[in-house]
Parts: structure tokens; sequence; C-alpha cells
């Protein structure tokens, strides 16, 4: 508790620092008496290096619900048949409804924190998440268990939209890198700037600045807290749930999602650009004629992608990809309550921990390989950071003829 009051505390000060500054600046011109000289200044200036760092920190812990809500009460699975009653198909379907409206909903907070900024969207999505944890311990029946999964899900997709957005508004394109997962699937811009720095360097004989950052570094910046909440999820909600029941694991993520949402409120300050340009208007900013007041779109128009044949075999192969290690999750947490296994919540969750190592070093290792496969098709296949994957293609259905073996001779 003292690290978290201390931890807030230099936040604060840091983030005191824009005004700080200003006041000296507007001091330093008072003493000209010639007309002050206003300095262009970046949109992704406007917060220091360090006040950027937080940021990206608390939008990270912000992404760790996620994958946490959906994997901490796998372990707990069969104890909801037991104590609500039910069968282990709708208890199944408390998972996969998680994840549907996860998906869904993360349209219409695009475009609700285009409008109307992140910090609003956020701190919406995280108290509704909040209230519907609550109502998750109380749930009576599955019935009522399964909406408010739902609705879970629904809020919780804020998080990652959020901080996608965030990312791309304190950073500038040569340095956001990886750090936003996704968005650069299919632009080599931003690894292609760094190519020509590290070129450049090389070919002067100069070192890179002591604070540089290099694609592969970045990526795991923002991905790290999803790779986090695979692993620590089932382990922390098969403790949870074996000492104080399945219901435990919705108590903790509440308190968990209640410490971030009031350092969002306190604490983190508005990124979205327009938003900061109408703060800053006394500033001259580089950017401001390109910088628009945002307007509401049509949150289904991202489906048109569906109709490129160049990206739809990547969208198939990924989802199928996704699904099965989904289903795979699933009946891990079912199957080894029954014969000849009958493992309780805390061996399952002990069972969990290979399967999340091998996810972090799959995501690991196909980064490495895409940054390589990037640089050696660039220039023939704009799509080349996308050939790694056509090995997991090969690799999946070997691994899950080998899973399905493993349950077959117990």
């Amino acid at each position: 508790m003292l690290t978290l009051i201390f931890v807030m505390e230099t936040m604060i000060k840091d983030f005191s620092n824009i005004d700080g500054k200003e006041e000296q600046q507007k001091e330093i011109k008072n003493v000209d008496l010639s007309a002050p000289i206003v300095d262009e200044i970046s949109i992704y200036d406007i917060h220091t290096k360090s006040q950027r760092k937080v940021i990206l920190f608390w939008i990270s812990v912000a992404v760790l619900l996620l994958p946490l809500a959906d994997t901490i009460y796998l372990p707990a699975m069969n104890n909801i048949i037991q104590e609500l009653k039910t069968n282990e198909e709708l208890v199944t379907l408390s998972v996969s409804i998680f994840l549907l409206f996860n998906g869904i909903s993360s349209l219409i907070w695009g475009v609700i924190s285009d409008r109307y900024g992140r910090n609003l969207t956020i701190r919406i999505g995280l108290g509704l998440f909040i209230i519907f944890l609550i109502f998750c311990v109380y749930a009576p029946s599955i019935k009522h268990l399964l909406i408010f999964r739902a609705l879970q899900g629904a809020m919780i997709s804020a998080t990652m939209v959020v901080g996608q957005g965030v990312i791309a508004d304190i950073y500038s394109p040569d340095e956001r890198g990886w750090a936003t997962i996704d968005v650069h699937i299919f632009d080599n811009q931003t690894c292609n700037i760094q190519t020509t720095r590290e070129s450049f360097w090389s070919e002067n004989n100069q070192s890179a600045p002591s604070d540089y950052i290099t694609c592969e570094q970045r990526q795991g910046i923002f991905f790290v807290p999803v790779l986090l909440g695979v692993i620590l999820g089932p382990p922390i909600g098969g403790v949870l749930s074996y000492l104080h029941g399945w219901r435990s694991t919705f108590v903790f993520l509440a308190i968990f999602s209640t410490v971030i949402l009031v350092v969002y409120v306190l604490i983190i300050p508005e990124t979205h650009q327009y938003k900061v340009l109408v703060k800053y208007s006394e500033k001259k900013i580089i950017e401001s004629n390109d910088i628009s007041e945002p307007k509401l779109v049509k949150p289904w128009l991202p489906f048109i992608h569906l109709t490129d044949l160049t990206i739809l075999p990547y969208i198939i192969s990924t989802t199928v990809a996704f699904a099965c290690m989904i289903i795979n999750q699933i009946l891990l947490a079912t199957l080894l309550t029954r014969n000849p296994y009958f493992f309780d919540e805390i061996e399952i969750s002990i069972s969990y921990i290979p399967v999340s190592i091998a996810e972090v070093i799959g995501c690991l290792l196909g980064g490495g390989l895409s940054d390589k496969a990037n640089k050696y098709y660039t220039n023939n296949i704009p799509e080349g950071r996308l050939v790694p994957g056509l090995v997991g293609l090969v690799l999946i259905p070997i691994g899950l003829a080998m899973y399905g073996w493993g349950y077959i001779i117990n």
C-alpha cells in the first residue's frame, strides 16, 4: 500500500510538471520586451517521456484485466456446475459468451473513444465492468451468470480499444513500433523507419541513443499484460477457488479493477489528440492542421475488410487458430475433473502453466520471426511479415491431433 501511495504521489508530481514548465516559460518571455517567440511543438511531445511511460504502464495494466477475467475461473468450472446445479455446456458457454460480446462491443467502444475521448471511455467501461463483476458474485443461477458474463465481456473490451488509441495518441509513427499489437500488421512503415535509422547509424559508425527502443522491444511493451493475464489467470483463480470458492475470483477482479479506475480518475490525463489540441490551444502545435474535431462514424464499417480477398485468408486462419486455443483451454478445465484424473482447483490451475508458457513462447518467437520475414520479403511481398504464420497453420493440426490422442489414452 505504501508503495502504491508513493508511486501515485510521484505520478501526480510528474504530471504537474506541464503547468510548472508553462509558468516558467511565461516568466522568461515576460522579461523580453519584444514580442514573444512561440516555438512549434509536436502533439506527441505535449507529454514528457516519463509521463508517456506512466500512461503506457497503466493502460497496459488495464488491458491485463481482459485475459485475466477470461481465464481466472476456468479451474473452478466443475464447482460452478455443482453449485448452480447446471451442466457443462452452459458453464462452457459462459466463457464463449464473454469473448463473443468482447469482440462485438469493441467496434462500439472504438467509435465512442474516437468521438468522446479515451479517459471517459475507459472510465465508463471499467465502472460498468466492476458493477457486473459484483453481480456475478451474487449470481443465483447459471442464467444470471451468463448474462453478467456477457456484459462483463462487453465492458472490458474498452481497455484494449482505448489502449491502442492511447498509444497512437502519444507516440509518433516512428516511435510507435509494435506497441499496438495489431495496428501495423499490414503496415510496414514503422519498422522500415527503424531499419533506415539503424542503417544510418551503422554506416556512420554511430551508436543508437541510450533510450532507443527497437520494434522487437516495443512489441512486448503493450503485449506483456496480455501474456501475463494468460499465465496468471488460472493459478490465481485456482488458489482463490480452492480456498474461498469460485465467486471469490470475481471479488478479486472487482478490487483490482477499482484500483485501476481510481488511478484513471485521479491521475491519468486525456490523450485524445483533438482534446489535447483544444486544451493547449496557446501552443503552436505542428500537426494542428491535420487534427480535426472527431465525429461519430458507423461502427460496422470495419467489416468491409472482410470483402478484401487479400486479407480474408489471414483473418480466417487467425480466427480458427484462436478458436482452437480457447476450446482446448475449456476442455482442459473440464476433462481433468473426470476419471482417471479427478483434479481439484489447484491441480487444474497448475496444469495450465505449461500451456500458458507455450503461448508466451509462441508469441515472442512469432514476433521475432515476423520482423525477420518483414526485412527479407518486404521488397517483393508487402505482406511478407505474415509468412511465418504459414508454419503455424501446419503445426496447429498436428498439435490438435496429439492433444486429442493424449485424452483418448488417458
